[in-house]
C-alpha cells in the first residue's frame, strides 16, 4: 500500500516521524500566563505541510487539547499562522522557537499533570505522533511548571462543572493547602498578592520609592514620541511602570473593584468560533438562498484584508462584492474598515452618519460610527456610549457574538474611556481581556489604549512633581 492510500490519520500514525520537522512556534507570554499554544510542523517533500497544535496548561492540567492538520500547502499554512497573530485567529503572538523547547514544554507538562491525576485530552493520542519519541534523544531544557512548586488551577466561572472535578482530584492527591486555586477574574489580584508576599514588589508607600519611580518614568517619558521612532523596545517597560503609577497612586481599592464589576457585566456573552455571525453578514435582511456563497466571499475578503490592506486589489474585492452582492451589509462593513487603514477613522464620519440613518440596527456600522463621533467631537460636554448600544442589549437578546462583532465593539469602549479620560473602566478592560478574551486585543488596539494610559499617567506624574516643589 502506497502513502497515497493511507488516511491522514494513519499517514500520522505511522508515517509522521518519517517527515523532517519544520518551524515549530509558541505564543511569547507562556511563562507568563502559563498557557503555552504549540504548533509543530512536519514537511512534505513537496512544500505542504503537515502541523500539530497542543494546549498545554503548565501549571496544573497539562495538554488539555490538542488536535492535528494534514497535508496543507505551505501558503495556506504561512496564512493560518498569520491569522493567529490578527483578530481572525485567536489575538496570541506566536514565535518561532526550537522544537526542543515545545518537546520539553509539552512533555514535562503532561508527566507534571501527571502525577496529580490529571492525563493529556484524548486527541493527544493522534497529535502526539507528530511528535519526537520523548526519550534522551531530546536534550532536557529548564522548564518550570506549577507554581511555587504546587499546582495551580485556574478556574473558569463559566465552567463549574470542571471546577469542581479539577478540586475534587487535587484534594485527594494533594490535601488541602498544598495546591492554589483562583477564578479567572480574579487571577490578576492573586498573582500581584504573591509577588508581593514575596517581596518581589517594591514598598510603594516609602516616600524615596515614590520619588524615584515618578522622576524615573517621568525620565523615559520625557520625549516619548521619539522614544517610540527609536527605541520601541522600550515601551513596554515604560507601559508596566505607568500600570504600577497608576494602581498604586491613582486609583484605590474600591474604584478598581467597582470598574472590574463594571467591565465584567458588559463582557457577559460567549463569543462563537464563526468569523462572521449571520447577523454581522446579513443584518436584519431575509437570509439570501446563496448565503454559504456570501459567507466564504465575506471570509476570504477579510482574510485578504489582512494580509494586503494596503494594497489596491483589496479595495478593488470589495467594491466587486459590493455591487456583486446589493444590499448586504457585511461588504460595507469591510469597505469602511479598508477605508478607515488607508485614511483613518475620523473622515468616515458622515459617510458613516448617512448608513446609521439608513441601517440603525446594524451593530457593526453603528460601532464604527461611535468611534468616529467620538474622535469627531471632543469639545461636547456629554459624549458617553449610553447602554442601548452595550452589545447585549443592542443585539436583542443574544448571548454569542462571532470574534469580529465582539472586536469592534470592544474597540468602541476603548475610544470611549480614553476620549472620556475613564482610565481606570480602559485598565480594567484591558485586564479582563487579557485573562478572558484574548481574541479580542489586536495589536492596533493594543497600542491605542496602552499609549493613552501612559499620557495619562505621565501628566498625573508631572502635576504630582509640580504640587512637591511648591
Amino acid at each position: 500500500m502506497t502513502s497515497q492510500a493511507l488516511s491522514p490519520e494513519k499517514y500520522i500514525r505511522t508515517r509522521a516521524k518519517t517527515l523532517p520537522i519544520g518551524p515549530c512556534y509558541v505564543n511569547d507570554d507562556w511563562k507568563l500566563t502559563g498557557i503555552a499554544r504549540i504548533t509543530v510542523t512536519r514537511m512534505h517533500i513537496n512544500g505542504n505541510v503537515t502541523f500539530g497544535n497542543y494546549l498545554v496548561d503548565l501549571y496544573c492540567l497539562g495538554v488539555f487539547d490538542s488536535h492535528w492538520t494534514f497535508n496543507i500547502p505551505g501558503p495556506e499554512f504561512r496564512e493560518y499562522i498569520d491569522d493567529q497573530n490578527t483578530t481572525q485567529g485567536l489575538g496570541y503572538k506566536l514565535t518561532i522557537t526550537e522544537y526542543v523547547l515545545v518537546h520539553n514544554i509539552i512533555y514535562g507538562a503532561v508527566e507534571f499533570a501527571s502525577d496529580f491525576g490529571f492525563h493529556p485530552h484524548k486527541s493527544f493520542e493522534v497529535a502526539s505522533r507528530l511528535l519526537e519519541e520523548d526519550d534522551e534523544c531530546i536534550p532536557l531544557t529548564d522548564v518550570e511548571f506549577g507554581f511555587k512548586g504546587k499546582p495551580l488551577y485556574l478556574s473558569n466561572v463559566k465552567n463549574p462543572y470542571e471546577k469542581n472535578r479539577v478540586i475534587s482530584q487535587l484534594e485527594k492527591c494533594c490535601g488541602s493547602g498544598n495546591y492554589y486555586t483562583v477564578d479567572d477574574r480574579e487571577a490578576a489580584a492573586f498573582f500581584i498578592k504573591e509577588a508581593k508576599a514575596d517581596g518581589n514588589i517594591p514598598d510603594y508607600q516609602n516616600p524615596k520609592v515614590k520619588q524615584d519611580l515618578i522622576g524615573d518614568f517621568l525620565k523615559h517619558t520625557k520625549n516619548l514620541q521619539k522614544t517610540l521612532n527609536t527605541k520601541s523596545d522600550s515601551f513596554s517597560e515604560i507601559c508596566e511602570r505607568s500600570v504600577e503609577i497608576f494602581y498604586e497612586y491613582m486609583v484605590n481599592d474600591e474604584e478598581q473593584f467597582k470598574a472590574s464589576e463594571t467591565i465584567r457585566s458588559l463582557y457577559d456573552f460567549t463569543i462563537s468560533k464563526e468569523v462572521f455571525s449571520d447577523e454581522m453578514l446579513f443584518g436584519s435582511s431575509r437570509k439570501p438562498e446563496n448565503r454559504s456563497e456570501i459567507r466564504k466571499a465575506a471570509e476570504e475578503a477579510w482574510r485578504q484584508m489582512g494580509r494586503e490592506a494596503e494594497d489596491e486589489a483589496a479595495s478593488n474585492n470589495i467594491k466587486r462584492l459590493i455591487q456583486k452582492y446589493p444590499g448586504i451589509p457585511i461588504f460595507r462593513y469591510l469597505d469602511f474598515r479598508l477605508r478607515e487603514f488607508k485614511s483613518g477613522m475620523k473622515g468616515l464620519l458622515n459617510d458613516l452618519e448617512q448608513y446609521v440613518i439608513q441601517h440603525p440596527d446594524y451593530l457593526p456600522v453603528v460601532y464604527l460610527f461611535t468611534i468616529s463621533w467620538l474622535m469627531n467631537r471632543p469639545d461636547k460636554a456629554e459624549r458617553k456610549m449610553g447602554e442601548s448600544i452595550h452589545l447585549k442589549v443592542a443585539g436583542k437578546g443574544r448571548s454569542s457574538f462571532c470574534l469580529a462583532e465582539a472586536a469592534v465593539y470592544t474597540e468602541a469602549l476603548s475610544t470611549n474611556y480614553i476620549v472620556n479620560q475613564e482610565f481606570i473602566l480602559l485598565q480594567e478592560q484591558n485586564t479582563y481581556l487579557e485573562f478572558n478574551m484574548p481574541a479580542l486585543a489586536p495589536d492596533r488596539l493594543i497600542f491605542m489604549t496602552k499609549l493613552a494610559q501612559v499620557i495619562n499617567v505621565r501628566d498625573w506624574c508631572e502635576n504630582w512633581m509640580k504640587n512637591q516643589s511648591e
